[in-house]
């Protein structure tokens, strides 16, 4: 246990100063999507009091579970993740997804629009949340690497509007398996983060 403790410690100081990277959200709010691959692990700062590490295993094309750990001035909160794909994207119809996150049950759609846009909409059932809308824009949908200039990362623009706040954010690739993230929350506090996927 001891051991456990020791290493989540070290994981949460080498992500301190840095925020959650996932493609399954955009700045807040959840999407209909799952990282590819395995998962993903986390860390994030919001404002200068609020520390998160989370971490999310796809068991199946369809599901993903893990966990969350929140820390504060005098608190350590841990929470369930999950998500499960209802329904897979198609043509004309879009993914449908609902999950949890800590305590809050939500239920979203994403449908690609075409031209780098995703859109997102969907409903939490927090005292606080209700209906949410979103989008994202993939400028350069892959990294362009010459030898005359430096490497271009994957750039990932991301916008959300939930209980009356409006955030921005922007996600790059650092390699690929590294993202970092880059936002705003309601426009007033920076979201700072890292992510790994495996």
């Amino acid at each position: 246990m001891k051991r456990n403790i020791i290493i989540l410690g070290l994981l949460f100081l080498l992500l301190i100063n840095i925020n959650v990277l996932a493609l399954d959200k955009l700045v807040e709010v959840p999407t209909a999507d799952l990282v590819g691959g395995k998962g993903f692990i986390s860390g994030e700062l919001l404002g200068s009091t609020h520390r998160q590490v989370s971490g999310l295993y796809n068991v199946s094309p369809s599901l993903a579970l893990g966990g969350i750990v929140e820390f504060g001035h005098n608190y350590t909160e841990p929470g369930i993740l999950a998500k499960l794909i209802l329904v897979q994207e198609g043509a004309e119809q879009p993914a449908v997804a609902i999950g949890l996150q800590k305590e809050d049950l939500y239920l979203v759609a994403s449908k690609d629009l075409g031209l780098g846009f995703r859109a997102h909409i969907g409903f939490s059932d927090a005292s606080t949340a209700g209906l949410f809308i979103g989008f994202n824009k993939i400028l350069n949908p892959v990294s362009i690497n010459t030898s005359s200039r430096p490497s271009l990362p994957i750039v990932n623009l991301k916008g959300e509007y939930k209980n009356s706040k409006v955030s921005f954010g922007v996600q790059m690739n650092l390699q690929e398996n590294m993202k970092v993230d880059l936002g705003f929350v309601d426009l007033k506090e920076v979201r700072l983060g890292i992510g790994y996927l495996f």
